[in-house]
């Protein structure tokens, strides 16, 4: 049934993709990130179980999920002939985030523990949740 709806909603008569029907998975990731986030946030102390923060980590990973595998397949989508070009800024932007947040990460935790660092975090991630809109 999903895959007659995705088949139908998402093709065109031609059976060309829409690049834009990528667009609506990934808003729902961008919701579930910074929910997640601010939930890790808010319960990741001692005193409350280890199960609650598990929860939001699932939360967290299946909103990435949803961001990172819509993003690339909206990238092949709607650049076609420059999807390489694409993907490749793509990668080189994530490899410099991935290389400048741990020089400041350690010092972050350490100064603002676990729940403020998370919760600013979670904070910059809802500020992004327009990006796909």
């Amino acid at each position: 049934m999903v895959l007659f709806y995705f088949r139908h909603h998402y093709h065109t008569l031609d059976g060309t993709f829409i690049p834009e029907a990528r667009l609506p998975p990934m808003i729902l990731g961008s919701i579930m990130v910074p929910i997640g986030m601010l939930w890790f946030a808010w319960t990741a102390t001692p005193d409350i179980s280890w199960a609650s923060p598990v929860c939001a980590s699932i939360l967290i990973g299946c909103g990435m999920y949803l961001l990172f595998i819509q993003g690339f397949n909206y990238f092949v989508d709607n650049y076609t002939s420059m999807a390489n070009s694409a993907i490749r800024v793509n990668r080189s932007m994530r490899s410099v985030f991935g290389d400048v947040f741990p020089l400041f990460a350690n010092q972050m935790v350490q100064a603002l523990g676990v729940a403020q660092t998370t919760t600013i975090l979670g904070a910059f991630s809802a500020a992004l949740m327009p990006v796909p809109i």
